[in-house]
């Protein structure tokens, strides 16, 4: 039986249940779905408000971190072209201030990544301790992410750490302001660092894969202004070679992996 052949009492109806079916995806509410969705072990969200299509999460707790007020909204003109697609944001001063475009169509896509978050937060995320305290802010801009399960496809991104400091057991180094690019190169992420004040010179780089495994090279320049105390505690990272240069080397895995 083709539409052509359908009374017109049974399609009116078959519109109205297609209408219906449309509303109630519609209002679904989040609160019923999210909790039921295969959410990483020990991933909990509380005071989820909205619906699937647009909504906010009251806060995320998951290993031992807790986010608050992330937004969400569905764009509808992605589904059309097949391509699942999440506008995300998160207001959570002490943590982060973000905002990205989420898409998937085998590959993951992130497009218009803002994040703006306390050095001190992103401290805690590196895989082994420094012995100084962190402080000023950092801004990444990503324009433009692609990546799967295995490899990093694609990157365009930067990023500034403003205000830098570290306080350390020997005094204070001021930084200035480093500045990163961010890239994929041989499927793996890559970080390309600058940094420059009177204190302190330095470039580094880090290379890292989906599966964890890091490689750090990082080359330290001493300048006029380190205080003495501080040049001295710089001597456990390595010695310095003919031309004042420290050299680090160093590799393992991510903590967060």
């Amino acid at each position: 039986m083709t539409i052509k052949n359908l009374s017109p009492r049974l399609t009116l109806l078959l519109l109205f249940l297609f209408c219906y079916l449309l509303f109630l995806l519609a209002t679904f509410p989040a609160a019923q779905l999210l909790p039921r969705l295969p959410l990483p072990a020990g991933m909990q969200l509380h005071n989820i408000r909205g619906t699937v299509w647009q909504g906010q999460i009251g806060e995320l707790r998951w290993q031992k971190r807790a986010l608050h007020d992330v937004q969400w909204e569905v764009l509808f003109s992605r589904l059309w072209l097949g391509m699942p697609t999440v506008k995300l944001s998160l207001q959570d001063p002490e943590i982060a201030i973000a905002s990205a475009t989420v898409g998937w169509r085998g590959d993951w896509k992130i497009n218009d990544l803002t994040l703006k978050t306390p050095a001190s937060v992103l401290q805690q995320q590196i895989p082994y301790p420094l012995p100084a305290e962190a402080s000023g802010t950092l801004q990444l801009n990503i324009s433009h992410l692609s990546f799967n399960n295995k490899q990093c496809l694609a990157l365009e991104g930067q990023a500034e750490w403003l205000q830098a400091q570290l306080l350390t057991p020997a005094g204070e180094l001021v930084l200035g302001n480093p500045q990163a690019e961010l890239s994929c190169r041989n499927n793996e992420l890559e970080i390309n660092i600058r940094q420059d004040s009177a204190a302190l010179r330095s470039q580094a780089q880090l290379q890292l894969n989906m599966q964890g495994l890091y490689k750090l090279q990082a080359t330290l320049y001493p300048g006029n202004e380190l205080p003495a105390d501080l040049r001295t505690s710089l001597n456990w990272l390595g010695t310095s070679d003919s031309e004042g240069a420290i050299r680090i080397k160093n590799e393992g895995r991510w903590n967060g992996y």
